[in-house]
């Protein structure tokens, strides 16, 4: 089942992939549609307990949950947009577990992190709610997205989530987004309790509109 829905989502995202040069064949190139972004991200909370076993060095050190996102992106006529994403993430989370019996049935769980930095990348669509040329009127945009990770970063390279902005002036808007996937942390999840990989993460950034 899990093959036949990963067929089915790569089926829909390599569509929209194609997009960028449909639209700007018909549309001719407009530098107000392309945009950058950068923001933070942070998976979820109860991981962030254990961010303190990490090694002290690095950009990210004591936050190995945590990661920054550069986005590139160009609007596609009304709802849709594409474009490609980088991130760095500041450890490992898979570099191993180990038990300790204490007795009475208690056993103590450690987890260990190499101070290991990681940069990935891929490509992401996003369908927005409210169409291009209203953006500034309404002043919030909601928007669905899916990522591809191209660098082997993610375990099922396939994420998705929503995401809104915020124009704050005719060029800037603030971002927040909340996505699912197999991101590199949430696999110390299936580390220590045999879930699956997939967790959840909140960004919060900005984005310039040229």
């Amino acid at each position: 089942m899990k093959k036949i829905v990963l067929v089915c989502v790569s089926a829909m995202f390599f569509t929209f992939h194609l997009l960028p040069f449909t639209s700007l064949r018909a549309q001719g190139f407009d530098w107000h549609r392309l945009n950058v972004s950068i923001d933070y991200s942070t998976q979820s909370p109860a991981f962030q307990s254990l961010s303190m076993l990490q090694g002290r060095s690095g950009l990210f050190a004591g936050h190995p949950a945590s990661s920054l996102n550069i986005g590139v992106g160009y609007r596609l006529w009304g709802h849709f947009e594409a474009g490609l994403y980088a991130n760095y993430t500041g450890a490992s989370a898979t570099s191993g577990t180990g038990k300790r019996d204490l007795g009475n049935g208690q056993t103590l769980q450690t987890v260990y992190f190499k101070d290991e930095s990681a940069f990935g990348w891929g490509a992401l669509v996003q369908v927005h709610f409210v169409p291009y040329k209203y953006r500034h009127e309404i002043g919030i945009d909601m928007k669905a997205r899916l990522g591809f990770d191209f660098s082997g970063v993610e375990a099922d390279n396939f994420w998705g989530g929503i995401g809104w902005n915020f124009w704050i002036s005719k060029h800037v808007s603030l971002t927040f987004g909340v996505d699912l996937g197999s991101f590199r942390y949430s696999r110390l999840e299936n580390a220590l309790n045999g879930s699956n990989m997939w967790g959840g993460r909140m960004t919060l950034g900005a984005q310039v509109e040229l």
